[in-house]
C-alpha cells in the first residue's frame, strides 16, 4: 500500500566522493561546491519532466488528505486557533515566496481572512473528493 509519492523511476546510484574530516570543517560549502562539478546538470526536459512529477505528487497527496474526514477538522481547529491567538497565522498558511504576512494585521484582519482562507481550502477539499468519484 505505501508508495513512493515522489519517485517514479530509481536513481542511478553513482560513488560518492570522499571528503577528509579537515576540509569538511574548514569550508564545508566549498567541497559541496567543488563536488557538484561530479554530477551532471539536468537538462531543460529533466527539469520540467521532474518539476512534472513533482505537481503530480503533490495533487496525489492532495487527493488523499482529501479522504481523510480529520481534513476539514484540523482546519476548522486551526482557525480557531489563529482567531483566538493561541497561533499566529504564518504557522499556520502557506505563502508564496515573496509574500509577506503583516502582524500588525493579523490582530485585525486575521480571523476575516482566515475565515475566507479556510472555506476556499474546505471548497477546494471537496472540490478534490468530486474529482476522484468522478474517475
Amino acid at each position: 500500500m505505501t508508495e513512493l509519492l515522489f519517485m517514479e523511476s530509481p536513481l542511478e546510484e553513482s560513488p560518492l566522493p570522499t571528503v577528509s574530516d579537515a576540509e569538511a570543517g574548514s569550508g564545508g560549502a566549498r567541497v559541496y561546491l567543488r563536488d557538484l562539478r561530479h554530477y551532471p546538470l539536468l537538462t531543460r526536459e529533466e527539469e520540467i519532466e521532474l518539476a512534472r512529477r513533482m505537481e503530480r505528487a503533490n495533487a496525489r497527496i492532495l487527493r488523499r488528505l482529501s479522504h481523510l474526514g480529520l481534513t476539514e477538522e484540523l482546519l476548522m481547529e486551526a482557525g480557531a486557533a489563529v482567531a483566538s491567538g493561541q497561533i499566529p497565522i504564518s504557522e499556520v498558511l502557506w505563502v508564496s515566496e515573496g509574500t509577506e504576512l503583516d502582524p500588525d494585521s493579523e490582530a485585525t484582519a486575521g480571523s476575516k481572512r482566515l475565515e475566507v482562507l479556510l472555506s476556499t481550502a474546505v471548497s477546494r477539499i471537496e472540490q478534490l473528493r468530486n474529482e476522484v468519484e468522478r474517475r
